[in-house]
């Protein structure tokens, strides 16, 4: 059949024509294409976006179907955060700081803003090509805030008592104006930590100033308080992840453990945002080349959907310390890389430096923006550079400027359940001006939750509790037979307590506190830990009974490190005259003879006994009876005349202790 091709004219074939379609598709079967290739201004940004692409579509549809992507950049951002971090890596070359990363986002929808993933895309010499905002490394300071978010949130079950946590509702908690305590301090496996540049110890601090100040000891007490298993819980619902088979432990409160710095830009986000944790997102729209749009993926890979990370009530507090310009002035000074006078309290901020000068953070935020910078080296090697305040910061502080150029931050909103209440300086406890002896210094004005109220006003440095005497522990439901009140230092944290004991600083903070050197310490552990208790008692005579002449005296002492017993009495109209009936004896007793009396050797009367018994422990215990003597009145005779010679008088009768042995407890072991 003749080919008709398309207007019907009959078209003859020679082999003329056909050797010319031979040498035709050899030529298009050798012609060389090179590979795609994309060109584009902001190179570590358009190579994360097209990683989305593939990660949702494939590697082929954008180019199948000439996808056009809309994405959230803002060049004038994106080119001005590449000039800052330049200058910067300029500014600090000396030092060895050769790299580094900044990234701005939008904390209300997550959209990137800007991503610098190193200082020149183009330099080998430091890897410019790899994104350091996705790399990990130590963040240093820059996680205290997450540590302490999930204090101020509080947990069911603390890890450690040390902070002295306040209690309500089930949960125990830090405030804003509880105390930490700067002091130094070994904690499990010899961990001493210290703080930045060995600064000295500051003593008592509240949580405020802690974190603002970046001490470390305290953050260190915080994140004991807290545990790992918290901490990861807070830190898997702000969308911070971690290496494979990261080590947790105590440094994990200064950043021992790597982070990415996209992570970190979610999570201060969430800060911002009034606890929500928002995913990031580099794509607002994609087009094919017939303009239709093409529906995105919820969200872009590996992040998690938005959802409530911190309540707004934590998320508040923690706005508000890390805005606090006039807590962190004392370390970091007043006009600082950090502060923005314009914005004065409506920027949250904190830096992150590791050791040996390996990595230098700062992390920033208002209602609109995060700004968050990260320098160090390509190779992770020490550098002379001194702080995330001296490298990082003056990034943050030229990007974060420029950034609320275009829109001004509003002051952070107070959610509901948020209240500023007067709280004792000194203690963090509730203010009462009826109770100023536990408050020397006054009150000052802090923001609370009010559902975690800070400690009731009465709590003090020095407080009473009960204790069981003979046990040495504290009294609870188990053991009411030998409570005692007894007047302790109410401190958990030892290391304090040697501190304001043996330092000199410590000696005069005391003295400011009221709290006196020779106070004992109250016990950890309480009766319900202990097992095994002591019973002892007088069973005869009875209670109330009427005795003459010799008197057994029967009952029971026995108990844990028992060390002996005696016998003591006293008349009722004297009860602080006490005398000895029996010598100290070494031995326990049951249901058996306790000792003997000669009732005849006092006169008739009402007298209280008491059975008092000791521990190898220092404990102590008492039962008492009250009996009435009444021996027949002798009957008078006649006496001859006596002589010149004078007769001895008879010492009859029980030994006068030496001192009145009212019953106080032995005290609890003091401070060594």
């Amino acid at each position: 059949l003749p080919y008709l091709p398309a207007g019907g004219r009959v078209e003859c074939v020679d082999q003329d024509r056909v050797n010319l379609a031979v040498v035709e598709r050899a030529r298009v079967e050798t012609r060389q294409y090179p590979p795609r290739q994309i060109e584009a201004a902001y190179p570590h940004f358009a190579t994360y976006v097209q990683q989305q692409i593939v990660n949702a579509f494939g590697p082929d549809r954008m180019f199948q179907d000439g996808f056009v992507i809309e994405t959230t950049l803002d060049p004038d951002i994106q080119e001005w955060a590449e000039q800052a971090l330049a200058a910067g890596i300029a500014r600090q070359a000396s030092a060895g700081v050769n790299t580094g990363a900044v990234m701005v986002t939008d904390p209300r929808t997550g959209a990137i803003r800007a991503m610098v993933g190193s200082p020149d895309f183009f330099d080998e010499d430091i890897a410019g090509q790899f994104n350091n905002t996705l790399s990990f490394q130590q963040p240093g300071s820059a996680i205290k805030p997450i540590v302490y978010a999930t204090a101020l949130n509080g947990v069911i079950t603390p890890a450690s008592n040390r902070a002295n946590p306040a209690s309500a509702n089930g949960r125990f908690y830090l405030t804003p104006a509880s105390i930490l305590w700067d002091v130094p301090t070994t904690f499990a496996n010899d961990y001493t930590p210290q703080n930045f540049n060995n600064r000295p110890p500051s003593g008592p601090v509240s949580v405020r100033n802690a974190l603002a100040q970046s001490l470390n000891i305290p953050a260190v007490k915080a994140y004991e308080f807290i545990g790992e298993a918290e901490f990861r819980q807070t830190t898997d619902a702000l969308g911070i992840n971690f290496t494979e088979n990261a080590d947790f432990g105590l440094a994990t409160a200064l950043g021992a453990n790597d982070v990415a710095l996209f992570d970190m830009m979610v999570a201060y986000g969430a800060l911002a945002n009034r606890g929500q944790r928002t995913p990031l997102i580099s794509i607002e729209q994609i087009t094919d080349a017939n303009g239709t749009v093409i529906p995105l993926p919820e969200i872009e890979a590996g992040q998690s959907p938005a959802a409530e990370a911190l309540s707004p009530q934590v998320a508040f507090l923690m706005q508000h310390i890390l805005a606090d310009n006039a807590a962190r002035t004392p370390v970091f000074g007043i006009q600082s890389a950090l502060q923005i006078q314009a914005y004065d309290g409506r920027i949250g901020v904190k830096t992150g430096t590791s050791d040996d000068g390996r990595d230098f953070w700062t992390m920033g935020f208002t209602t609109n923006a995060v700004v968050g910078v990260w320098m160090g080296t390509f190779d992770n090697s020490p550098t002379t550079a001194s702080s995330g305040l001296d490298v990082a910061a003056p990034v943050w502080n030229a990007v974060i400027e420029r950034v609320l150029e275009d829109e001004q931050p509003a002051p952070f909103p107070q959610p509901t359940g948020v209240l500023q209440q007067q709280v004792c300086i000194d203690t963090g406890a509730q203010f009462d001006p009826a109770i100023t002896q536990n408050c020397p210094s006054g009150p000052i004005r802090e923001w609370v939750v009010q559902r975690q109220p800070p400690p009731p006003a009465n709590t003090g440095y020095v407080t009473s509790v009960q204790i069981d005497s003979w046990l040495q522990v504290l009294a609870d439901q188990t053991c009411q037979e030998n409570i005692v009140d007894v007047t302790v230092t109410n401190i958990n944290d030892f290391s304090a307590i040697l501190w304001l004991r043996n330092t000199a600083q410590g000696q005069n903070v005391a003295q400011r506190l009221g709290i006196p050197r020779a106070v004992p310490v109250a016990p950890d552990a309480s009766c319900a830990t202990q097992g095994v208790f002591p019973a002892a008692s007088i069973n005869q005579p009875a209670n109330g009974a009427l005795v003459q002449g010799d008197v057994q005296f029967i009952g029971t002492i026995i108990g844990p490190n028992f060390e002996s017993y005696q016998l003591q009495i006293a008349s009722t109209a004297t009860p602080n005259d006490r005398l000895l009936l029996i010598e100290p004896v070494f031995q326990t007793v049951t249901d058996g003879p306790l000792g003997a009396f000669n009732t005849n050797r006092l006169p008739n009367g009402d007298y209280f006994v008491w059975l008092v018994g000791t521990a190898t422990n220092g404990g102590r215990l008492e039962r008492q009876i009250q009996i009435t003597i009444g021996n027949p009145t002798p009957t008078p005779t006649n006496t001859p005349t006596p002589t010149n010679t004078p007769t001895p008088t008879a010492t009859f009768g029980p030994t006068l202790l030496p001192s009145p042995t009212n019953f106080v407890p032995l005290p609890l072991p003091t401070i060594p």
